[in-house]
């Protein structure tokens, strides 16, 4: 059983909007986008921030993902992205029925 876990981005916000709205898109290895969220930040400009994206328990079978992180302003104007911010690879889960190959779906 996988569990939950969160993937936390910290930043500085060096632009002149009070609020952003952050994008976490999830891609397995084969291009596939298999997560998305999304959160809406009040900010300063100058200030450190800390965003968090949780990833709920068993979504993801063993392979690689990576993470898309995107910034927008509060009219969805795209100020940064960047593709593969961060990449992982999930090990195979213990299961009850002693199965170790991958379960359908990504």
């Amino acid at each position: 059983m996988i569990k939950e876990f969160k993937i936390e981005i910290q930043f500085w916000n060096l632009t002149d909007f009070d609020e952003l709205l952050i994008g976490f898109d999830l891609f397995h290895i084969s291009g596939a986008n298999v997560f998305s969220t999304g959160k809406n930040l009040s900010t300063k400009r100058g200030s450190l921030n800390t965003v968090q994206c949780s990833i709920p328990a068993n979504l993801l079978n063993n392979d690689i993902y990576s993470v898309y992180l995107m910034f927008f302003n509060k009219n969805v104007l795209n100020l940064y992205s960047k593709q593969e911010i961060i990449t992982f690879e999930l090990d195979d889960a213990k299961r009850d029925n002693n199965h170790t190959g991958k379960l359908m779906g990504l």
